[in-house]
């Protein structure tokens, strides 16, 4: 879900389990695809002059252009939920699970096409672009700059373990939240304008003259 006000995208213990056709981007779709839904159907009732729709609410993709967070929350997916307690961690080692788990650490390793020595010097932000759901929030930024011509992108990612715990893989463990931070290039170029050095009238009206 979307909240407007704080500028957050949710999604909610996403996991890819094959039933969509893989290779297709399909799953990135039906994320992005989700504020394509007219808002009535999420906020209904108050009339503005359009039957149903909430004059704050009435084009939620509008508001896209202010997404500073996208969290996904609970993770499930296996492949993600491995590399990014490796991504998390000290040491970054294959039996962080213990030698029983190793071998499923090189497996999701080796389903996202990455090493253990790349894994060693990647940033958290690297490591889970190349997981199942990092590809994933990949696509579905893609998706909104291409149809809403928008400059959304990752500036980092925050790995949260909560107290309670998940089934991940047959086996409890804890809670994982992933925050991503998102910037846009237009909210970027401001930013940049501000920091330049801003020259005085009296300056100005110098160089005019010469």
């Amino acid at each position: 879900w979307l909240d407007v006000v704080n500028g957050t995208f949710t999604i909610f213990k996403a996991f890819l389990h094959g039933v969509l056709s893989s290779g297709k981007n399909l799953g990135a779709q039906a994320v992005a695809e989700h504020l394509a839904v007219p808002s009535r159907v999420f906020f209904p009732g108050k009339d503005d002059g359009k039957p149903g729709v909430h004059q704050s609410q009435r084009t939620l993709m509008d508001s896209l252009e202010t997404l500073n967070l996208m969290n996904i929350c609970d993770v499930v997916n296996l492949n993600t939920y491995l590399l990014m307690s490796l991504a998390a961690s000290e040491k970054r080692s294959f039996k962080m699970f213990g030698e029983p788990m190793e071998w499923a650490f090189k497996e999701e390793a080796q389903r996202s096409r990455i090493t253990h020595s790349w894994i060693q010097t990647a940033s958290v932000l690297e490591i889970f672009q190349k997981t199942g759901l990092g590809k994933l929030a990949v696509n579905v930024l893609k998706i909104w700059n291409t149809k809403l011509s928008l400059g959304l992108y990752m500036t980092d990612v925050t790995v949260h373990f909560a107290d309670d715990y998940e089934n991940i893989g047959g086996e409890m463990r804890r809670r994982m939240d992933l925050l991503i931070q998102i910037e846009t290039t237009a909210r970027r170029r401001i930013s940049t304008m501000s920091d330049l050095p801003r020259r005085t009238i009296s300056q100005q009206s110098v160089g005019s003259e010469d």
